[in-house]
């Protein structure tokens, strides 16, 4: 009791401003509504947390401007087998299916970066970013940018080429890579799935929409 009489009479000493936003904190924490304060509390704490972490993602198309055209949205990773991929990993595409629904898209740049440090997908991406759907393209965009830049694809054999994309709500991963035959194959996995820890040695690539230059 004496002790807690101490932290009071400390309290006491404090300025006025700080001593209302104590009283306010713990009137938030009583509420019927702490769930949701604390949540929009645990959103700010971290997006500071992002912002001030280095992303462990390094640019590698540099000054190359990468455009993907208007798309209309009708393309799915399903329908491109014959003409853009030599194999679809059916066993992923089945347990995950990939044909979301039709989202048109305007024009969009976007940027190849390849891990500085070691991490998972989920770190790496969210090193660049923690607004995940604002990294995704659309199915119709991704088979935009394999075609028209496949030479940015992963070059060595059964190394990843890596872009996030929404269905249903949730986050996939489109895993794309040449075999050890020049052929390109198709997998798919959603991101909280994606445990592994990539070595920036491997250096895989990430695909993701350009930043807007700051105003």
């Amino acid at each position: 009791m004496d002790r807690l009489g101490d932290v009071v009479r400390k309290f006491g000493r404090l300025p006025k401003g700080m001593l209302e936003t104590i009283s306010s904190l713990g009137d938030n924490l009583l509420s019927k509504e702490a769930y949701v304060w604390l949540f929009e509390l645990k959103k700010i704490v971290e997006q500071e947390k992002v912002d001030k972490e280095e992303t462990l993602l390094r640019l590698i198309s540099g000054k190359s401007e990468l455009l993907i055209g208007a798309c209309d949205g009708t393309k799915s990773l399903l329908d491109a087998e014959s003409d853009t991929f030599n194999y679809i990993n059916r066993e992923l595409t089945e347990r995950f299916p990939v044909k979301g629904k039709i989202l048109a898209t305007k024009k969009t740049l976007v940027e190849v970066y390849e891990p500085k440090e070691d991490g998972s997908l989920p770190q790496l991406f969210l090193s660049y970013s923690n607004d995940l759907c604002g990294l995704c393209l659309t199915e119709h965009q991704i088979l935009r940018f394999v075609k028209k830049y496949r030479r940015w694809i992963t070059p060595r054999d059964f190394q990843n080429t890596f872009i996030l994309y929404e269905y249903e709500g949730d986050i996939f991963v489109a895993e794309i890579r040449f075999d050890n035959y020049a052929r390109l194959e198709l997998g798919c996995i959603r991101l909280v799935k994606c445990n592994a820890v990539w070595l920036s040695e491997a250096r895989i690539r990430i695909v993701v929409p350009k930043k807007p230059n700051p105003a």
